[in-house]
């Protein structure tokens, strides 16, 4: 008896390899019908994709069924794989040389391709690819280092031939850029033509490092204020971070009602003298365009660690000198008309105006928070701003049901580093003594039903 199909794609999300999800396709027509489009809406190049050919075989294939094509609904391009092996003899990929040739381009820069795709460069095969899913809704990219994947990208936002009567990528609503190494990381200017594709609304980015300003944006990709449906910005990596400092205005403003953006910084560079300090003032003109709509701002939330400052784990317990005038200290701005906002992730140094020399702010928090917000965690504590910190809190109490009506959730993260664990241990040490410096008002935080943590965040340099 044959079982019904509601429990045959119910096992066969518990196959976990493409590979293996493809093979159900060949034991018998019903199955075909039943999982062709569960199959192939979700393509990822594996590492072991058909060992030096799959990618052309997948263009073919995809050139020759445009049933399969118009299937994808999601495609992960994977990582780079380092092959260049050539073709099977079997292979005829004349189609797309002359798709090269429609795409148009200088005589050198044609030459260039068309050797590249013969020499199997997988850059080249995963542009081809993403052109021809006409019904992409999810784009996932490894690092992709080609003047074709630019020169494509150029001519489907800006509608040149051949994608003004074939257009591509329409349908395409998240982007996630997701590279490894900070020396194999996007730049800025990559990133631009996806701000003008009219479906998006996602773009998130891994080590992305700020385009050059002495190379402006072509005025042609330079995308208008309030153009852009995207609604989420993220430039966060887990291992990495993402590196840049000039607030990427132009990706900011092309947002009609941006609701979550979150950016991670991290003081690292693979080119001499590219290491650039944290600012976050440059992004408070290009967010506040954003103040009636933007929900979550998680701004350099995970804090900053100095991997050259072999002291960092003495910020936390002594008063050393402070780092006046710092350039990662600079004030972020008042978000007191940030009326939407619910949840915000940020440095201690940058929410309060610090200066270059005051030891005391000139604000408090009732005077720059919204009384919208949900969830405030401050990142980067250290024992010398418990006072400040103190009597912020002490404030929000007495002023909570007319300032903060919303507030649910408080937490403080500490600044420490992978060293303060191992060459000190002072970890836990550390941790336990600033909760119970903050015992009393944690007890009174919890009494009006807001719940209050600290947490000990390392950092890996």
């Amino acid at each position: 008896m044959d079982l019904p199909g509601e429990i045959l794609l119910m096992i066969s999300d518990r196959i976990r390899a493409q590979k293996d999800r493809i093979r159900l396709l060949s034991v018998c027509r019903r199955w075909h019908q039943l999982f062709f489009g569960k199959v192939y809406s979700c393509l990822h190049i594996e590492d072991d994709f058909d060992t030096f050919d799959g990618l052309a075989r997948l263009a073919v294939s995809l050139f020759q069924n445009p049933r399969l094509a118009l299937a994808v609904r999601e495609f992960d391009t994977g990582m780079w794989l380092f092959r260049r092996d050539g073709y099977k003899k079997d292979i005829d990929i004349t189609v797309f040389h002359l798709l090269l040739e429609q795409i148009g381009a200088s005589s050198n820069d044609l030459a260039k391709w068309k050797d590249q795709l013969d020499n199997n460069d997988e850059d080249i095969w995963r542009t081809i690819l993403i052109i021809m899913m006409k019904n992409l809704r999810v784009l996932k990219m490894g690092y992709m280092n080609s003047d074709f994947l630019s020169h494509v990208m150029t001519l489907v936002t800006t509608n040149r031939k051949p994608f003004d009567t074939d257009p591509a990528l329409q349908h395409l609503e998240e982007v996630w850029a997701n590279t490894v190494e900070i020396g194999n990381g996007y730049m800025g200017m990559d990133l631009i033509p996806f701000i003008h594709l009219p479906s998006m609304k996602v773009l998130q980015a891994h080590t992305l490092n700020v385009y050059d300003e002495r190379s402006p944006i072509p005025s042609a990709l330079r995308p208008a204020p309030a153009s852009s449906g995207i609604n989420e910005l993220y430039f966060i990596d887990i291992n990495t971070d993402s590196n840049g400092s000039s607030g990427f205005t132009d990706m900011i403003v092309a947002c009609k009602s941006l609701r979550v953006f979150e950016y991670q910084h991290i003081l690292s560079s693979p080119w001499p003298d590219g290491e650039v300090e944290f600012r976050s003032r440059p992004f408070y003109g290009p967010l506040s365009t954003q103040k009636h709509s933007l929900q979550v701002l998680r701004l350099n939330g995970g804090g900053r660690y100095d991997f050259r400052n072999p002291d960092c784990h003495k910020e936390l317990v002594q008063e050393l000198v402070r780092h006046e005038g710092r350039p990662s200290n600079d004030w972020f701005g008042s978000l007191h008309e940030f009326t939407a906002l619910r949840e915000l992730h940020i440095r201690l140094r940058n929410l309060l105006d610090f200066g270059a020399s005051s030891k005391t702010p000139t604000f408090s928090f009732l005077d720059i928070l919204p009384h919208s917000l949900e969830y405030l965690s401050i990142a980067d504590y250290m024992a010398m701003d418990f006072d400040i910190l103190m009597a912020n809190f002490k404030a929000i109490l007495a002023c909570r049901e007319d300032k903060f009506p919303a507030l649910k959730k408080l937490d403080i993260r500490l600044h420490c580093c992978i060293h303060c664990v191992k060459k000190f241990s002072v970890g836990l040490k550390i941790l336990y003594h600033v909760h119970n410096s903050f015992d009393q008002v944690e007890e009174a935080f919890q009494k009006v039903g807001i719940e209050f943590s600290c947490q000990y965040l390392i950092h890996r340099p």
